[in-house]
This record gives structure tokens, sequence and C-alpha cells, in this order.
């Protein structure tokens, strides 16, 4: 019996790997159209139809978020696209002479390259938060381009072990694109120990130039890290306020994007380590002119100035605060000063909390026990008159609202004057 036969419908269960490792499933239980041509026999091949189907928006389902992390990984760093596995039973809807039958679970395979960049990049329309971030890992391979920079910094809330904190962040988007993203969450570490996390919403990010974009991160080491989050949180803040070149690294979570938990979930491998924003504290209103560009490159950013009282036995301090609207309370200071790197000038213990609020502070006079059979006080000494470079390590307890720390302190080519 020789009849002509048409494919008007298909449908499938497909399964979908990569290398080998079932990454999860397509989505096809409902009937897709389609149309089929005939292939003529040619040699020893028989006559066979060819059936093809357009298939739109297909959920994809993840049954294996390893694989699927693979996938992304080949995505983002491989250099391109990836080639997907795809098994599947298909039912096909036929028509002919006789009328409709559907033949069912016809065993199929083949092979689907996807591919690296969705879009061109001379589009720069807006896209959803997911896309931002596979195009640009894929444009640059990392996130480190975007060069955050702090515009202003408030403490929203305080408790004994955490800060909550809003910024306005200045960054350089260095890719092509474009993005609203309506809530992004990012975990923060260092040394690999989660330390916090940041949360923006609502934000529009162009190429180039975004000034003043909000964000809120929460500094909670305790929450986030135990005792190891505590320690490691204090020896970043202590570097951080020393001057060292200090990182933090960015890490998504399955909560990052809410919408699209195992996306976040499978960049969290990839880990973007930035350098930790500068705080930029304020200038000093009694520096004159260009003073300020004639200071030590290496001197400390909040220790302004210092002056040394030889017959009191005390100094006093000039402080730049970079916290803009908060009062920072120094509780407890412990330190000694230095000539020439190693030989001691004298030593400050003191525990009477004073008040360092926004903008440049004196302290109270501090007490001072020189080191008086040393180099560096007589070199202290012989600079009575004028002034003297000093270094300076320090244990300092500093208190923002109900928020507690104990950090260390170094600091080089402090400008102290000597007095009598």
């Amino acid at each position: 019996m020789n009849f002509p036969i048409d494919v008007a419908r298909v449908r499938a269960d497909a399964d979908v790997f990569y290398r080998g490792e079932k990454l999860g499933y397509l989505d096809l239980r409902r009937w897709q159209e389609a149309n089929s041509t005939r292939v003529e026999a040619h040699e020893e091949e028989a006559a066979a139809l060819a059936v093809e189907s357009h298939v739109k928006d297909a959920p994809l389902q993840i049954t294996d978020d390893d694989v699927f992390t693979e996938v992304v990984r080949a995505l983002v760093f491989g250099g391109k696209g990836v080639v997907l596995g795809i098994k599947a039973d298909v039912d096909v809807e036929t028509e002919t002479a006789l009328g409709k039958f559907i033949v069912r679970e016809i065993p199929a395979e083949g092979k689907v390259f996807v591919k690296r960049e969705l879009n061109s990049p001379e589009r720069t329309a807006p896209t959803n938060y997911s896309s931002l971030m596979h195009r640009t890992a894929i444009s640059r391979g990392n996130l480190k381009g975007f060069s955050p920079k702090i515009g202003s910094l408030q403490i929203l809330e305080t408790t004994k072990s955490a800060l909550l904190i809003q910024a306005k962040i200045n960054i350089t988007n260095p890719t092509d694109y474009s993005a609203n993203v309506p809530f992004v969450n990012i975990n923060l570490l260092s040394n690999g120990t989660k330390l916090g996390h940041a949360t923006a919403k609502n934000i529009s990010v162009v190429p180039g130039h975004n000034d003043n974009i909000v964000v809120e991160a929460l500094w909670d080491p305790l929450t986030s890290g135990g005792k190891a989050g505590v320690g490691q949180g204090r020896e970043l803040l202590s570097q951080y306020i020393s001057g060292f070149n200090t990182t933090l690294t960015l890490k998504t979570h399955n909560g990052t994007i809410p919408s699209q938990p195992s996306l976040g979930q499978a960049l969290s491998s990839f880990e973007v380590e930035i350098p930790t924003p500068k705080l930029k504290p304020p200038k000093n209103p009694n520096h004159r002119g260009d003073d300020d560009d004639d200071r030590d490159e290496n001197a400390p950013h909040f220790i302004d100035d210092a002056t040394m009282h030889l017959l009191t036995s005390s100094a006093t301090f000039t402080l730049l605060s970079p916290l803009p609207h908060s009062t920072i309370y120094i509780t407890y200071i412990n330190a000694t000063a230095f000539y020439n790197h190693t030989d001691p000038v004298g030593s400050i213990l003191y525990d009477l909390p004073f008040a360092v609020p926004p903008g440049a502070t004196q302290t109270p006079r501090l007490p001072v026990d020189w080191s008086l059979d040393s180099v560096g006080y007589e070199a202290v000494k012989q600079a009575l008159g004028g002034t003297l470079k000093l270094d300076a390590k320090a244990t300092v307890k500093v208190r923002v609202g109900r928020w507690e720390e104990r950090v260390w302190f170094t600091g080089g080519g402090i400008g102290a004057r000597i007095r009598i």
C-alpha cells in the first residue's frame, strides 16, 4: 500500500545532557506545530520523512545544579558556546488518506549549540539582571572592571556586632550592555570567610560611568561567619584603616536573584575579587592652600597630624572622620610611637571615651610615657619647636552606636609638631 503521509504536530519527553551528564529536561508535553518533507530514496538509503518543528520558549528544568554550574562556567569563561545533547521519545500526529494517527515514543536524539552571546554587542537596550550577569562576565571574564567607589556613606542601624550601612556607589560599567535590576543580593567575603551581604533594589546600569547607585550592606561577621568571621572582620578593618591594599570577594547565592535561584547558585562558584572601596576622609580646614598635597603619601588616612608636649608629657591628634553623618567614639587606646620605624619614642595608654564627630576633630590631651633612654626620644627633643615624622602602632577600641570593635592600627609618616 502506498499513500502520502504528513506530520502536523509533535510532542516529546526530552532529556538534556552536557558532556554525557544529564543537565535536566525540556518540557515539551504540549503539542507543537510541525511540517514534514518527503526525502526521496538515494542509492542504498530508503525514502524518509524529514519532520521540522520550531520550539520557542520551552522550559528547561534543571535537575543537576553541578552540571548546570559547568554549563554556565563554559559559557562565561570558555570563550565559545556549548553543545548540549538531546535524547527524546517523540509522539507525532500524522495525517494520511486514512485519517489522523498518533505514533508514540519514537526515539530521537541530536545536538543543540547554545550561543555564548545572546544579542549583538551594539544593542544597549535595558535587559534583565540575569542577562547582564551573563554578558558582563562574557565580555570581560570577570567583574573587576566595575571599579566601585564610595560617594557617600551613612550608618542606618547598629547592634553589638553588626552595622547596616547605606552607601552611594559610583561604578564604571566596562561592557556595552545596560540593565534594569529590580533586586540583587550578593555575599561579601574576605579570605574565604563570609562577613555580610550587600543589597541593591530598583537600579539601572548603563555603559560607562554610573553615579549614586544606592546600596545597603550588612556588616555582620558574627552571624555570617561565626568566630572565624569575627576574627577575619577585625583583621580586614585593621588593615583597611592602616591604609593597606585590601580586597573584598563578591559571591552570589541562591537568593541573589529571587526569581532565578539556580542561576544565583551556579554563579556562586565564580567568586569576584574587587579592591575594597576607599573612604575619603574630609580635608582639615586648618591646612592652608595645598598643605594636603605636601603630606606623606604613606601617612595613615584618618590621622591628620599630631602635637607632642614635652613638659606635660602629653599629645594631641587631629582625626579625620570618614563618616559624614555618624559620630565615632574611641573608648580605648594602647599605642606606641616610633622614630625611624624602629626606635620607640613613647607610649599612650588611655581608656576614657572621647567623641570623633564628622569632620576634623582634635583629641583631648593624651598622657605619654616617654622612652627616656631611647634614640627616638632624643630625636624628639632635638626637634623641639619643629616637626618630626613618626610611625605608630596601636590597639584601639572604636564604637558607633551600639556596635563596638577592637582593631589594630599601624601607620607611618605622621607629622608631629614638637612643643615644650
